[in-house]
């Protein structure tokens, strides 16, 4: 898929096309980031032209040694609410001579580049949230996924919405070609160990989950001012 096809794949977000306002924004100024540094006019493309089959693909969105609460839980928000399937791999650096986590995004390419636009964007916000000045350590997962839950809530709401005012679901077979490219590439795949939650510092990190304005503006390397939704 060359540039301006990206863009217009992007454009292409739309919420009569089934897309929440969060997804369409975002995919917007993913568009227009890209046309600027590409110098692309982006009045003279056609996002209505057919679009081919897009494959699905796997593309690594960070890695480190160790992977925080914020940002594991950023990929849950994006698993259940910006179409795509996420891994996380342990991978030996030799380098380094330790073993990094990688953060895995499987989808098409488009919505990847959502998706981590996304997990980047919730990952500083968690943060922000959770220092260990205000959340002990023992406490930080349950009020992360106390946040992760309030965010998703909100997110899938509208989601169900725009799907009811469109009347048609658009996304059931591409989520079909994410999972059986999921167990191709990755067959022993194993699921997440549930550990122990406290109610108390859940329900806080609910209420810290509902002050994140899902329309803030980000800073994202030379790009100001962007938007991952409108509320």
């Amino acid at each position: 898929m060359n540039i301006e096809q990206r863009i217009k794949a992007l454009l292409r977000k739309t919420t009569s096309n089934g897309a929440t306002e969060e997804e369409a924004n975002a995919a917007l100024d993913k568009a227009e980031s890209l046309a600027r540094k590409y110098a692309i006019d982006m009045a003279r493309l056609d996002p209505n032209v057919e679009e081919e089959t897009v494959h699905i693909t796997e593309q690594s969105i960070f890695s480190a040694s160790r992977l925080q609460f914020e940002r594991k839980y950023a990929c849950s928000v994006c698993m259940r609410c910006f179409n795509v399937n996420t891994v996380i791999q342990r991978k030996y650096n030799p380098e380094t001579r330790r073993f990094d986590h990688h953060v895995m995004f499987i989808g098409t390419p488009t919505n990847i580049e959502i998706a981590a636009y996304v997990f980047h964007f919730l990952s500083r916000e968690f943060a922000k949230r959770m220092s260990p000045k205000v959340v002990p350590y023992k406490l930080r997962e349950s009020f992360a996924l106390g946040m992760c839950s309030s965010v998703c809530d909100r997110l899938i709401a509208q989601r169900d919405r725009m799907e009811e005012q469109a009347g048609l679901v658009l996304l059931g077979k591409e989520k079909a070609r994410r999972d059986e490219f999921m167990n191709k590439v990755h067959p022993k795949l194993k699921g997440h160990k549930e550990r122990s939650i406290s109610a108390s510092a859940y329900y806080q990190g609910v209420t810290e989950g509902n002050s994140i304005q899902l329309s803030k503006g980000l800073a994202n390397g030379e790009r100001k001012a962007s938007r991952i939704g409108h509320e």
